[in-house]
């Protein structure tokens, strides 16, 4: 995996805190920072159970 830079784009994703919501976000986000990207997520309450294992800066 390429570790961002500063320079590096920074994609914010928002996903609802469900699986049908969350499992293709987590997929976008490991591709983007696989490039180098930065990512950030947005997501509800619900969604909070999934941010320890969320590929997200």
């Amino acid at each position: 995996m390429t570790q961002p830079s500063a320079s590096a784009p920074v994609y914010v994703l928002a996903a609802g805190g469900t699986g049908g919501h969350m499992f293709p976000a987590e997929a976008v986000a490991s591709e983007l920072k696989r490039r180098g990207a930065r990512v950030v997520l947005f997501t509800d309450e619900r969604g909070r159970r999934f941010a320890d294992a969320f590929p997200a800066d």
